[in-house]
């Protein structure tokens, strides 16, 4: 599978996820489709990184596009989720990508000093948390550990990158849930554990085709980029008119 795929896979789940969120806010079904949205921009986000870590200019260049994705996003984001217009208690995903790749950036500049790549990491998926931005700590964590793995998939056969994929998810998902638990103790980890378990199915099942990832980035055309590129507000600039029209009214 390429890269074209996994994007195009990224923006139908995402939208499922937030139409649900919207106008379906019982179906297990369209929220579980959503999990797929997140797991696969993080793999997105430390396969750009793989391939940008030495070319500087692109990097700033990514990161002042995220920063611009959160300027123009967080309000219909609000708007989307809650109904407000300014509402800090959640933000929006691009901050954690922001934060992801941020780290990387950040930490790559400290290659032999895994100490310090360690803190950096540690205290970006802090950052995460404390701003409230969606997928928290464990977010920025899962696109680390999709660097890392990715640095080394291709010399894997797909039963070890299987293996591998599932390690990280079974690492990421209590992580995730004790995030969502406010870390409220064993008793509100648990009781989030058991009423996501659904969403512990669909992570582990995307193990299977992130495995068969080929490093191929597959169609390109400058039609395509732009799309993925700006498909995250615009989708939710049409969220916000449904929810005004058909939703708050």
């Amino acid at each position: 599978m390429t890269s074209f795929v996994f994007k195009i896979i990224a923006m139908v789940t995402m939208v499922c996820d937030h139409i649900g969120t919207l106008l379906f806010p019982d179906s297990v079904a369209l929220r579980c489709i959503g999990r797929c949205a997140f797991v696969i921009y993080a793999f997105l986000m430390a396969e750009s990184f793989r391939h940008l870590r030495d070319r500087p200019d692109r990097i700033t260049y990514h990161l002042q596009k995220l920063s611009l994705l959160i300027l123009v996003t967080e309000v219909p984001y609000d708007y989307v989720e809650t109904g407000s217009l300014d509402n800090p208690s959640t933000q929006t995903a691009a901050f954690t990508l922001l934060l992801g790749f941020g780290a990387l950036a950040l930490a790559d500049r400290f290659r032999d000093n895994w100490k310090t790549q360690a803190l950096i990491y540690l205290s970006a998926a802090a950052a995460s948390y404390y701003i409230r931005s969606n997928f928290k700590l464990a977010g920025v964590l899962l696109i680390v550990a999709f660097f890392y793995y990715l640095q080394q998939f291709e010399h894997l056969s797909v039963p070890r990158r299987m293996l591998w994929l599932l390690a990280i998810m079974l690492a990421y998902w209590p992580i995730y849930i004790l995030g969502l638990s406010e870390f409220g103790g064993v008793q509100a980890w648990i009781d989030t554990f058991v009423r996501r378990l659904p969403w512990l199915a669909v992570h582990i099942a995307l193990v299977v085709p992130l495995a068969c990832y080929n490093g191929q980035l597959g169609y390109r055309s400058k039609a395509f980029n732009f799309v993925y590129s700006w498909f995250y507000p615009l989708h939710f600039a049409v969220l916000s008119l449904v929810r005004f029209f058909f939703v708050a009214g």
